[in-house]
């Protein structure tokens, strides 16, 4: 198990051995906890340890990743939404419930909410304003903006805490 340490007076919840995992993780998920623990120099047990410990405590979650592109997703939209008479927090719990938003976050200063869609062509993304986020109480407007092309995506970091 992870013991607690400070750096420069933050508090670290993982260490150099979680580090390390969570690194080797993000290059190849389908690795073995034996093959991790060779190129560690730990145990295989430590290693499942570790990775359990870390993703009960939403620090580390392997997934799958899906190639959006080849399942027919080809638009990339970024929503800047404008929201009055109601808290962006409560618009925002609404528009992550929308299966196309892959991210919802609210803002320090204009807009109040940023969320990407993924779509599969300009029919499904106006389906998706006009029937899922048109009718969300307290949007004032919003302005969109097509990806013509993402040059950088990084999915190793993401919010994993539990709602």
């Amino acid at each position: 198990m992870a013991s607690e340490r400070t750096w420069n007076g933050y508090k670290m919840l993982v260490d150099e051995l979680d580090i390390a995992i969570a690194e080797i993780l993000s290059e190849s998920a389908q690795i073995t906890n034996k093959e991790i623990a060779d190129k560690v120099g730990s145990t295989e047990v430590t290693i499942a340890n570790r990775i359990r410990d870390m993703e009960e405590r939403n620090i580390l979650r392997v997934v799958m990743q899906r190639d959006l592109r080849a399942l027919g997703f080809d638009l990339v939209v970024l929503l800047d939404i404008y929201v009055t008479q109601r808290s962006p927090e409560i618009v925002a719990d609404e528009l992550a419930k929308i299966e196309e938003a892959a991210s919802v976050s609210v803002l320090l200063s204009d807009p109040d909410i940023f969320v990407q869609l993924n779509v599969r062509d300009r029919k499904h993304l106006l389906d998706t304003i006009e029937t899922k986020i048109a009718p969300i109480k307290g949007i004032s407007h919003w302005t969109a903006n097509i990806a013509l092309e993402v040059v950088k995506l990084d999915l190793r970091y993401g919010t994993l805490r539990a709602k």
